[in-house]
C-alpha cells in the first residue's frame, strides 16, 4: 500500500508519522502544487492532504487511487461527484480540534477586549512615564461576568465555547446556522435578536449556501457599538468589506478573524487596508485548530481512518 502525504507543512514539522508506516510505504512532501500533486499521485493508493484540490485535473492520472484522507473536517477541496464516479473513498476528521478552537476564540477576545497590546507597549515605556502614573485606564476593558455571549452555530465547538463562557459568568444564547430546532441548554433566538443582545458574538458555523455572506453591513449594524465579533468558522460567512466599513463607522467595538474568504489574504484585501495602528481588528492565519495536541489527534485520527479502510471499514467516510 502506497500512502502519500502531499502537504505535511500544513500540519507543522513537530509531528511523527511513524504509525502510518505500519500501514504501507509512506511518502511525505512538505508542499505540492496541483501539477506536483498529479505526478505524486500516480502510484498512490491513499492520498492525504489538507489544502491540495482533489479534482479531475489532479486525480486523472491516479489510476491506483482507492482512498483520499483529508486532514480537516471540511471536504470543500474535493470534487465529490468526480471521486464518487471513480469509486474513490473520502474520509475526513471531525471534532479533533474542539478544545483548540474554543481556546483560540477566547484568546482573540481577550487580546481585543483587554487591550493587551496597548498595555504591553505602555509597560515597556514606563521608564519615561512620570512617577505619579502607574496604570493608564483611559483604554477601558470589561469583565465578562454579566455579559451576553451569542453563538452562531452550536455544534461541538459552539457547545465548548458556551461552557467556557458560562464559567466566566456570561449568559449564553444562540442562533442555529442550519435552522434545525433541537433541545439545548441555552435559549435559541433568531439571528436578528442574537445580533442585538450579544456583547460577544462568536461564529462556529460551516460555510454553505445558507451561511455564506450571512453577516453583511446590514446585520453588523444591528450589533451593539460595544460588542465584539469573533469568526473562527469560515471566512465567507462574514462579508469582509462590510466588516471593515462597520468598524470604520464604529458599529461594533472590535472584531477578530481567524478565517478568510481567500487564504492567504491577497495584498489588496480590505482587512490589510485597515490601519494597523487601529487595534480593533485582530487577524490570525487560520490557526485556531492548530494546538499541538489537536494536531497530534489529527494525525492519529487519519491513521485510524486508513486502518479502518484497509480492514474493510468505513470510519469517517463522507463518500
Amino acid at each position: 500500500m502506497k500512502i502519500c502525504l502531499l502537504d505535511a507543512q500544513t500540519l507543522g514539522d513537530d509531528l511523527s508519522y511513524k504509525r502510518w508506516e505500519e500501514l504501507g510505504e509512506l511518502s511525505l512532501y512538505p508542499h505540492s502544487t496541483v501539477e506536483e500533486a498529479r505526478e505524486r499521485a500516480k502510484d498512490a493508493q491513499i492520498l492525504v492532504s489538507n489544502k491540495v484540490p482533489f479534482t479531475r485535473e489532479t486525480l486523472s492520472c491516479a489510476q491506483n487511487l482507492q482512498l483520499i484522507c483529508l486532514t480537516s473536517t471540511g471536504v470543500n477541496t474535493v470534487d465529490l461527484e468526480y471521486v464518487k464516479s471513480r469509486g474513490i473513498g473520502v474520509c475526513n476528521v471531525p471534532a479533533y480540534s474542539t478544545d483548540s478552537v474554543a481556546q483560540h476564540t477566547f484568546a482573540m477576545l481577550f487580546h481585543l477586549m483587554e487591550q493587551l497590546d496597548t498595555y504591553h507597549r505602555y509597560t515597556r515605556k514606563w521608564a519615561s512615564v512620570s512617577e505619579d502614573r502607574y496604570a493608564p485606564v483611559s483604554r477601558s476593558f470589561f469583565e465578562l461576568r454579566g455579559k451576553t455571549w451569542g453563538i452562531f452555530g452550536l455544534g461541538a465547538i459552539g457547545h465548548r465555547v458556551a461552557e467556557l463562557a458560562q464559567a466566566f459568568g456570561c449568559s449564553v444564547v444562540y442562533a442555529s446556522a442550519s435552522g434545525v430546532q433541537r433541545p439545548e441548554p441555552y435559549p435559541q433566538v433568531e439571528l436578528e435578536s442574537l445580533l442585538e443582545v450579544s456583547d460577544i458574538l462568536s461564529i462556529h458555523a460551516p460555510l454553505n449556501p445558507s451561511t455564506e455572506n450571512r453577516f453583511t453591513f446590514r446585520e453588523l449594524s444591528r450589533m451593539k457599538s460595544t460588542a465584539y465579533l469573533l469568526n473562527v468558522g469560515r471566512g465567507g460567512i462574514v462579508n469582509e468589506k462590510d466588516l471593515v466599513k462597520a468598524l470604520q463607522e464604529h458599529k461594533l467595538a472590535g472584531a477578530a478573524m481567524d478565517v478568510f474568504t481567500q487564504e492567504p489574504l491577497p495584498k489588496e484585501h480590505p482587512f490589510l487596508q485597515f490601519p494597523a495602528e487601529d487595534r480593533r481588528l485582530l487577524l490570525t492565519p487560520h490557526m485556531a485548530w492548530a494546538a499541538k495536541e489537536s494536531r497530534e489527534r489529527l494525525v492519529q485520527e487519519v491513521y485510524e481512518n486508513m486502518r479502518s479502510f484497509l480492514q474493510g471499514g468505513r470510519r469517517n467516510r463522507v463518500v
